[in-house]
């Protein structure tokens, strides 16, 4: 059996690799639109911003995270995966999660917890 799946893929090659690359394209575009329209329909938590350009995903610190959303996005994984890790997040804009971080918990290369000094 190993010999001959070998020879069929042999003769098949380009053929196999072209489909691949056709099913790849085609589950990471169905996941990407997913996404933007998951965004469009759930503004920054914070305050409220609903441009997609900046808005990203924030793990609950409560919620064991197995994936980055964008990376999940990023290969294709099925969308109904993509939620299941979406669901342990709130969506807020970049400004927003970085605040939110270091409110939280700080940042590994600064030691401000609050807004820095102003001036």
């Amino acid at each position: 059996m190993r010999a001959y799946q070998a020879a069929h893929y042999g003769r098949n090659r380009s053929r196999h690799i072209a489909r691949v690359r056709e099913d790849n394209l085609r589950r990471k575009t169905v996941a990407a639109e997913g996404l933007e329209t998951y965004l469009r329909a759930h503004p920054c938590v914070d305050c409220g911003t609903t441009d997609v350009r900046v808005l990203e995903f924030d793990h609950r610190p409560d919620e064991a995270k197995s994936a980055n959303v964008s990376a999940m996005v990023g290969m294709g994984l099925p969308w109904g995966r993509i939620l299941v890790e979406i669901a342990k997040c709130d969506v807020r804009c970049a400004n927003c999660h970085r605040i939110a971080t270091m409110t939280r918990g700080g940042h590994f290369r600064w030691g401000w917890r609050t807004s820095p000094r102003p001036g």
